[in-house]
């Protein structure tokens, strides 16, 4: 049975200031992956360490049915308490693959889950944090759904139902999101430049940093601002392809720099 606050209603919206941040998206965590699951386990395990604050910013799961399945990802919670308890702090974001994400699992890996958007401050600048998937505005079908599972109506018949039904809804969703991508053109399911502008005006914010386009890459902006588009992580053949994170890096320009966590380029 559900706890309230529904997940969309669960997010803190108030800004956070972050000294040593390491940011993360798009793993899409599942038993079919094994490889990134191993993957993200040995990063919460090493390089985490050499960081203040984790922030995973949406689509961790491949999908999440609600909070009451968070024991399948003991392992995962075990390294994450492992972290608070060295004086780590732990942020979750919401994706559009577990946007059903809430207060109890966030609870649970001592974590605090993040309204998408939210700003941060790094180093005396602004940033706006978010998922991304709110940006690709050309995709209007995607956008509609969008507004629809993140109702709070919508979330609670959901959330009522048995944890099987769910997890059969999850999956026909994920083929449904599959068949949509394949039909779906590379631009449409990009971030649109004027939905970032707008977010840049009416947040006042000196740069972006987001997920979910799986395009990975710094972007220069006007008037100084910058976009950072997070990794996705990927596994060929239950061996890990591509994985990465976004962290501080006092040698490049813009203070930030991606980096891989696979000795060579996939």
């Amino acid at each position: 049975m559900f706890t309230y606050p529904l997940p969309t209603q669960a997010g803190d919206s108030s800004p956070i200031t972050l000294t040593n941040p390491v940011f993360l998206a798009d793993l899409h965590l599942s038993a079919e992956v094994p490889a990134i699951v191993s993957g993200f386990l040995r990063f919460l395990e090493t390089d985490a360490l050499a960081y203040d604050e984790i922030l995973l910013l949406g689509d961790i799961f491949d999908a999440w049915i609600g909070d009451d399945a968070r024991d399948e990802w003991e392992a995962v919670q075990t390294r994450c308490l492992a972290l608070k308890a060295q004086g780590k702090r732990l942020y979750l974001m919401q994706g559009n693959r577990d946007f059903m994400m809430g207060k109890d699992l966030a609870k649970a890996w001592g974590a605090t889950l993040l309204a998408d958007p939210v700003i941060a401050t790094i180093k005396g600048k602004r940033y706006l944090l978010s998922h991304g998937d709110q940006w690709c505005t050309n995709d209007v079908t995607y956008q509609a759904a969008r507004v629809r599972i993140r109702r709070a109506w919508w979330q609670a018949m959901i959330l009522s139902l048995p944890r099987g039904i769910r997890a059969g809804i999850a999956r026909r969703a994920r083929e449904k999101s599959r068949a949509h991508q394949k039909s779906t053109t590379v631009t449409l399911m990009d971030v649109t430049p004027s939905a970032i502008e707008a977010a840049i005006q009416t947040h006042n914010v000196d740069g972006l940093i987001h997920g979910h386009t799986h395009r990975p890459a710094e972007h220069t902006l006007a008037e100084g601002h910058t976009r950072w588009v997070l990794p996705d992580w990927r596994e060929k053949d239950h061996v890990l392809t591509q994985a990465g994170y976004l962290a501080l890096d006092a040698q490049s320009p813009s203070g930030f720099a991606l980096v891989s966590l696979l000795k060579e380029s996939p």
